[in-house]
């Protein structure tokens, strides 16, 4: 919940000059006028573990210095940046070994139609790795296709934080 209040205060609204939709996923008026602001981990306060202190310490001198290059979402996966390749404690991450290494990739919100991020949820499914999938439409299992398996997969229909919920 804290992630969807800090993407409706700090991220511009990218269809503005669009008609307004109808619907579950109609948009919110921003509050941070024509610019967007990177959502970084100090905005979540006390709610991260203790492990992302040093990456919000590395994150605040960045900004000082006004080079931030790491944020929540970088360059805003809205616009499609790119992933990350270090991970919050410091180490390096390489998101295909990550998405081929997993035990269960969990997918919330995106049709799977193209950002670089959906590429992980293609390589998990391709692997054969177990896969909950959290949306209000199919377009997501359809955009893995053949890759899709009723064995390994799930697909959860809805609202995501409820079916979030359900899960824990």
């Amino acid at each position: 919940q804290k992630y969807v209040e800090l993407v409706k205060d700090n991220i511009k609204d990218i269809y503005a000059d669009r008609p307004m939709r109808q619907g579950n996923s109609s948009r919110w008026p921003p509050k941070c006028g024509d610019e967007s602001i990177p959502i970084t981990l100090e905005m979540f306060g006390d709610m991260l573990p203790p492990g992302f202190k040093g990456q919000m310490e590395k994150e605040k001198e960045a900004k000082a210095k006004g080079k931030l290059l790491h944020s929540v979402k970088p360059a805003t996966v809205l616009f499609d940046g790119y992933l990350w390749t270090t991970k919050a404690d410091g180490n390096p991450c390489d998101w295909d070994t990550e998405a081929s290494g997993c035990d269960m990739m969990m997918v919330m919100g995106t049709s799977l139609s193209g950002l670089t991020i959906d590429n992980m949820a293609h390589t998990a499914a391709a692997r054969g790795k177990n896969m909950v999938v959290f949306d209000m439409t199919p377009a997501p299992v359809q955009s893995i296709g053949y890759g899709w398996k009723e064995d390994k997969h799930f697909f959860l229909q809805g609202s995501i934080d409820e079916n979030v919920l359900k899960v824990l």
